[in-house]
């Protein structure tokens, strides 16, 4: 109940296991549209998703975005762990969660800051569409090389 007296359902976000029992096609009849071969994409390399039905081969389309991520990204989710890694970001600088992030399929600069802002409690991150994005990231760059200094 909120404090105004309204009642609202409320829902846990799924699991690793429960979202990589979903298709893409699935994913798109519940509106998430071109999103969803991304998410697909997403779930399929995480280390927990192995010997589910996706990662074994039944959405052929999720086969497709597995064999297309990055091997350096299927190497690091295998050797750190795909929850534990996600959960591990919380505790990391800003552009190296970034980095991490955009490793992700279909994971762009926007993206990568909403997850860190919303979900990984990295609250100096401000999402945005940036006029001059070629600033932005010399930006970043600097804030990096300050805080290797210190």
């Amino acid at each position: 109940m909120l404090p105004d007296g309204n009642e609202v359902e409320m829902h846990s976000f799924p699991t690793v296991q429960q979202m990589s029992k979903l298709t893409e096609q699935r994913l798109r009849e519940m509106g998430f549209g071109y999103r969803a071969k991304y998410i697909v994409g997403t779930v399929v390399s995480l280390p927990e998703a192995r010997g589910s039905s996706l990662a074994m081969g039944r959405d052929a389309q999720a086969e497709r975005l597995k064999a297309a991520a990055s091997s350096a990204h299927q190497q690091m989710l295998s050797e750190q762990g795909g929850t534990e890694h996600l959960t591990r970001l919380r505790s990391m600088p800003r552009p190296e969660v970034k980095s991490q992030l955009l490793e992700y399929p279909g994971v762009g600069p926007k993206v990568a800051d909403c997850v860190a802002l919303f979900c990984l409690d990295q609250t100096d991150c401000i999402p945005g569409t940036s006029p001059f994005p070629k600033q932005e990231q010399e930006r970043e760059q600097e804030q990096e090389r300050v805080q290797e200094q210190e």
